[in-house]
């Protein structure tokens, strides 16, 4: 925050104070750690607010967001990973920043995603570990993509709800056809970066703006880091509708051609003002015109890989997909396998959750089976769903398949 305070004109509220190494309270003190920001008179605008701003109130939210989506994209470094102050516990390599304010990247990437999947105990951090160097730097675009891949499939792997009834081996294809898709779009000339810094959570609810709908505060920093170039999204919120309604062909050129294209025009115009080039505004332009952002928000978000994969590169007609599928399955028999362990997981992960939301009460009233079966089932993703005749397995079993499924996805990688 003070490295942007210091290098651009980005609204970030004043750091008045902070403890982030406990303060001798304790690890289970939660007072231990915190950050006090100096107060800024703006509001949050709520998403019915901002779908009926008229269109002079959006010209203005637009050219503040531009401002710093422009900007970020300028704060370049020579390091992926977590942007610190120089001398700071963890800082590492990779020094920029002036003479009263350097700052470097010395942690590796965390972002809201990661740490949804550590708290679930996926343990996407021991994959992590695995992609950086000895001494825990990451100088690759390409390392850090296909480091994602492979926490994403970890999660699919470890995940008690990874896949929808039925649909295992729907699934499991998907994220092969997905590994096999992001190889293609890798951009070697970019392993080497740029490498920018982005916010991590640039949405509605972390904007505060005035009466003039001109941004006053950006908030919630603790995601921010240091990412390839091709991770640099715009604000797909812009659209009214979320990755998966945008993953549809038809949504996403409705997108481009409207919503972002009013918001591109825009960085142009400010990017020339401020830096006489429009460098940001030909990269999300070349970028978008095939939906590259989806593909990289589904590389960070791996819950995405489904939406995108059926919505947007699912063009076969049903008969047609289901002969990919079959010939997906009996290519390596091993597949239904573990398609079969992730329905289970599934099954046992509805069950427990039934029980949960129905439970048994003093009176009798009947079990969460009961119950749970009078409701009707919740509509399943629009996917084949019909491969669902397959034969229980042991845990043993499942293990091995889950293990040689692993390294015949990723080897597509």
């Amino acid at each position: 925050m003070r490295h942007m305070s210091h290098c651009t004109t980005v609204p970030v509220p004043k750091v008045l104070a902070y403890c982030t190494d406990g303060g001798g309270g304790g690890a289970d003190d939660a007072l231990s750690t915190f950050v006090i920001l100096e107060y800024i008179d703006g509001k949050l605008l709520s998403p019915a607010e901002f779908h009926s701003l008229s269109a002079d109130r959006r010209f203005g939210l637009y050219t503040s967001l531009a401002d710093v989506y422009v900007q970020l994209r300028r704060q370049e470094f020579p390091l992926i990973g977590k942007p610190m102050m120089m001398g700071g516990a963890g800082a590492g390599a990779g020094a920029v920043g002036d003479t009263n304010n350097t700052v470097c990247v010395g942690e590796k990437t965390a972002s809201l995603e990661m740490n949804m999947m550590q708290l679930e105990g996926l343990d996407p951090l021991s994959i992590q570990n695995f992609h950086h160097d000895e001494s825990g730097l990451l100088q690759s675009a390409n390392t850090y993509t296909r480091m994602l891949l492979s926490i994403g499939y970890n999660a699919f792997l470890k995940s008690r709800n990874a896949v929808a009834a039925d649909m295992g081996l729907e699934s499991l294809y998907n994220h092969f056809l997905f590994s096999k898709h992001v190889q293609k779009w890798i951009d070697p000339s970019l392993d080497q970066g740029p490498f920018v810094l982005v916010h991590g959570d640039l949405h509605l609810s972390n904007l505060l703006v005035n009466d003039r709908m001109r941004i006053v505060g950006l908030l919630d920093w603790e995601w921010s880091r240091v990412v390839p170039v091709q991770y640099f999204a715009p604000p797909l919120w812009l659209s009214k509708r979320d990755a998966a309604q945008l993953a549809n062909p038809n949504s996403w050129q409705l997108f481009r051609r409207r919503h972002f294209a009013e918001f591109l025009t825009i960085v142009k115009s400010r990017e020339e003002e401020m830096y006489g080039n429009s460098l940001l505004h030909d990269e999300w332009a070349g970028r978008t015109e095939h939906a590259e952002p989806l593909i990289a928000n589904a590389l960070e978000n791996w819950t995405e890989v489904d939406w995108f994969i059926h919505q947007h590169l699912s063009s076969e007609d049903p008969l047609s997909a289901k002969d990919s599928l079959l010939a997906f399955s009996e290519e390596d028999p091993l597949r239904s396998l573990l398609a079969e362990i992730k329905e289970q997981d599934h099954r046992r992960y509805q069950d427990e959750l039934d029980l949960l939301i129905y439970p048994d009460d003093d009176h009798g009233q009947g079990n969460a089976k009961t119950v749970a079966m009078s409701l009707p089932p919740p509509p399943p993703p629009p996917t084949l769903g019909w491969m669902a005749r397959l034969k229980p397995i042991s845990q043993g079993a499942g293990i091995i398949g889950a293990t040689i499924a692993t390294a015949i996805v990723m080897a597509a990688v």
